[in-house]
């Protein structure tokens, strides 16, 4: 909360009207003991909850952090070093936001408790970037603090998109422009990161190169050893396994680019997609 509230407010003139406090160890922190290094103020939070003289202290409270930092202000920056804190409940763990959109919290449950987050693929929040060091590939229980040399960049050329669509259902289709080293063993497991990670899906889908009404497909190589081409999928709302309409596409622009040569009017190839090979 000390972290939202410092950015919230630290560049404000105004102070905040109203600090709600919802942490019994920040109540605690009010009713008692001080920051180190800072000037204390007579605080105290009255039965209504009220705290008496909060202005001065909140104030206090942000220029200490401002001025000192504090580990998850290190880790909501990018710059956690080290090894990240141990704490006794993920949700311990201050906010620390994604480098994707600076908006989505990245998961605490996901990088700190030893059985990940129960919510999985379903849950909102980012998955695929460390909580400490906001780096993607690894969870904040195993972040070293060190650069992570093997950090996956999904592009650094222009990206190429060829327009298509199956009877109106937009299915566009990137040939090139991505790099093909997306984490994962399988066409599934890329599938995943690339779900987890969003900026890929961000970059496609939103405004003002996407929306709602937009599918994008990503041309990749294929890891069965009998398929032509591989693909993954991206809708709005899910990258799932297998879509019929974006299969359609794909099969058209791969043929139409020469990504899969045309030997004939009468031809067979197999592509692969995250849920299995699609005869065509």
């Amino acid at each position: 909360m000390v972290d939202w509230a410092m950015d919230a407010f630290v560049n404000l003139s105004e102070p905040p009207r109203l600090v709600v406090v919802k942490s019994k160890e920040l109540v605690e922190e009010i009713n008692g003991a001080s920051r180190s290094g800072i000037e204390t103020v007579p605080i105290r939070v009255d039965g209504n909850g009220y705290i008496s003289n909060g202005d001065n202290w909140f104030a206090l409270l942000v220029n200490s952090i401002v001025g000192a930092g504090t580990a998850g202000d290190a880790g909501r920056k990018g710059n956690g070093k080290g090894r990240p804190p141990k704490y006794a409940h993920p949700i311990k763990a201050p906010l620390s936001l994604s480098p994707v959109d600076n908006a989505t919290p990245i998961c605490r449950f996901h990088n700190y408790h030893s059985d990940g987050c129960k919510k999985g693929d379903e849950c909102d929040f980012d998955h695929a970037h460390c909580h400490w060091c906001r780096k993607p590939g690894h969870v904040a229980r195993n972040c070293t603090g060190e650069d992570d040399e093997d950090m996956f960049d999904f592009t650094s050329k222009p990206i190429k998109i060829v327009n298509c669509h199956a009877e109106g259902e937009v299915g566009d289709v990137i040939v090139s422009g991505i790099s093909d080293d997306i984490p994962g063993d399988t066409l599934w497991k890329k599938s995943r990161y690339i779900a987890r990670d969003k900026r890929l899906r961000q970059y496609v889908l939103q405004e003002p190169r996407g929306g709602v009404f937009r599918h994008v497909n990503l041309l990749v190589k294929p890891i069965h050893p009998d398929a032509d081409v591989g693909f993954i999928i991206m809708e709005p709302e899910d990258t799932p396994p297998m879509s019929g309409s974006n299969s359609i596409c794909v099969a058209t622009v791969a043929l139409e680019t020469g990504v899969v040569p045309i030997t004939g009017s009468d031809m067979n190839f197999k592509m692969e997609a995250p849920g299995g090979l699609v005869n065509v």
